[in-house]
């Protein structure tokens, strides 16, 4: 049986998060583009190396990431998902957690699929969360 761009980007996803928690630098830098634009829960741009080498370097440590639901969009070579995480880190010491709607655009490449594009909007307690 054929894997479907669905279940394809649930196994790249879940290899992400868990690169994210572990902080391993060498397979965010093969899952994630070098042009990637990631955008944080604040509104600020990150460039790619900066949010690589932050995870990697135990200044931001990821304690917690669960996706409570998600949806794929499948455009092809593209692939858009839709997630709701929960999530905890800790950043200078100072522990951060909360609800967040995470939209991700993956791009197959000759290598695979990598992250082309991600932004975090924190949920508020009023909009449900």
């Amino acid at each position: 049986m054929t894997a479907t761009v669905t279940d394809t980007i649930e196994l790249v996803q879940i290899r992400l998060n868990q690169a994210l928690v572990d902080g391993d630098s060498a397979a965010l830098r093969e899952l994630v583009a070098d042009d990637c634009r990631i955008i944080g829960p604040k509104g600020f741009m990150v460039a790619t190396d900066e949010w690589i080498d932050v995870h990697a370097s135990g200044v931001y440590e990821q304690v917690r990431l669960e996706t409570v639901e998600s949806e794929v969009i499948d455009h092809g070579d593209t692939a858009i998902r839709s997630d709701m995480q929960r999530s905890a880190c800790v950043f200078q010491g100072e522990r951060i957690g909360g609800l967040y709607r995470v939209l991700s655009v993956w791009l197959r490449t000759t290598s695979g699929w990598q992250l082309a594009a991600t932004q975090y909007t924190a949920i508020s307690p009023a909009a449900g969360g």
